[in-house]
């Protein structure tokens, strides 16, 4: 209220009315006057009233707008230091992503090289059954031809047995049958002889 009455003060030479006891040697007007100097006194005093509050108002407003800036610079410092945290923290977790990645990659390799050798021992293994079958087929078949080829050396061995047999036998029959011509010969020869020895005796 000092101020308004200050600036009342400071505000009564624009209004062209005088302050009660500002002017001790003037003479007093009339009742009426006197009324519309107060109207009017009370007129500025209004809108000086006014003005201060616009004026209040707009400080309160520019120091509300600068405790708001300073508020948001703050939460702009915050944010900003929320997102260094979040970017390092993201550049963090991208590394170790990259790096659980790579281990996932070494790790998928490694899967396929034992792939790899497993099937490659595999077909190792596949190879060496159908070498072991071949060489059990093998020796089959040349434990077969042996087998054939030895019956087939019995039967011609049993075949030549039976051959030589039938010529011994034959050789013997004829044997047998040259001796007992020869023998009918050498008989019949002496059945001669004795004959005519007795028929020159008698």
């Amino acid at each position: 209220m000092s101020r308004g009455k200050k600036s009342d003060q400071r505000e009564e030479p624009d209004d062209g009315v005088a302050v009660p006891g500002a002017d001790q040697g003037a003479t007093a007007g009339q009742p009426g006057d006197r009324i519309d100097q107060l109207k009017e006194m009370m007129k500025s005093f209004m809108r000086y009233q006014k003005q201060e509050e616009c004026c209040l108002r707009n400080m309160e407003e520019q120091v509300f707008m600068i405790k708001e800036e300073r508020r948001l610079r703050r939460q702009d410092g915050r944010l900003a230091e929320e997102l260094d945290r979040i970017n390092v923290w993201y550049g963090d977790q991208t590394q170790r992503e990259r790096k659980v990645m790579q281990r996932i990659k070494e790790y998928r390799m490694e899967l396929q090289e034992q792939d790899r050798q497993k099937q490659q021992k595999e077909e190792a293994e596949r190879i060496m059954e159908r070498q072991l079958l071949e060489g059990q087929r093998q020796r089959q078949a040349n434990l077969t031809a042996q087998k054939a080829r030895k019956e087939e050396e019995t039967f011609k061995r049993e075949e030549l047995v039976k051959i030589l047999e039938e010529n011994n036998r034959q050789l013997k029959s004829e044997l047998e049958r040259a001796a007992n011509k020869k023998l009918e010969k050498v008989n019949s020869s002496l059945q001669r002889r004795l004959q005519r020895r007795l028929q020159s005796r008698m």
